[in-house]
């Protein structure tokens, strides 16, 4: 049973989404008695643009989303699942209560142990994508490890990852000079508005 709901902004991926934080308490006799439910809206991929490979005709953008987490997770959260609501497709699960991160500013000195986090991710991104090769026309193992052993596009990705840390330094730049130079006055909630 929902008891109530409220309008969620947890991180940069939900700016400029519809996403819902929403109470529900359990009707079974056992068990936890409240659920806390995170919905949000599922927009298109950021790579859609720039990619001519055939994708599998999803169902909606949540469905392609749920699809793939369940392919590519060994776990993924509980309840998760999609809904429409308003005529916006969404993604639900339930909100976990801690998430493991890593806090960089802690080992920003210590370069090996950075070293360590960036390969372990890396490690972890391959094995999702083993685990889900071949599936719904998807490269298959052996394409995967071929992909890999190429050097042709390793040199691309790294420059272009050199230009985009350069490119988001020169935001952040921009942003304080125009904080500073006081660009952004008044109550920030009064020039925010917020429609569900």
């Amino acid at each position: 049973k929902v008891l109530d709901a409220v309008f969620r902004l947890a991180g940069t991926a939900s700016v400029g989404t519809h996403r819902y934080a929403i109470l529900l308490k359990s009707l079974n006799a056992t068990g936890e008695k409240y659920l806390l439910l995170d919905m949000k809206e599922a927009i298109p991929s950021s790579l859609q643009p720039y990619s001519n490979i055939t994708q599998p005709a999803w169902i909606s953008e949540a469905d392609r989303i749920v699809t793939i987490q369940r392919l590519l997770q060994n776990r993924f959260p509980a309840l998760l699942s999609t809904t429409e609501f308003r005529n916006r497709h969404y993604v639900i699960q339930e909100i976990q209560p801690t998430k493991d991160k890593i806090n960089f500013k802690l080992i920003k000195k210590e370069y090996r142990s950075i070293y360590q986090a960036i390969a372990d991710m890396a490690s972890l991104t391959a094995y999702a994508h083993l685990r889900s090769s071949g599936r719904q026309g998807s490269a298959i193992a052996d394409e995967l490890i071929c992909f890999g052993e190429e050097s042709n596009w390793q040199e691309k990705v790294f420059h272009s990852a050199v230009r985009y840390a350069v490119q988001l330094e020169n935001y952040y730049k921009q942003y304080m000079a125009d904080y500073h130079a006081g660009i952004f006055k008044g109550d920030f909630t009064e020039n925010m508005k917020i429609s569900a």
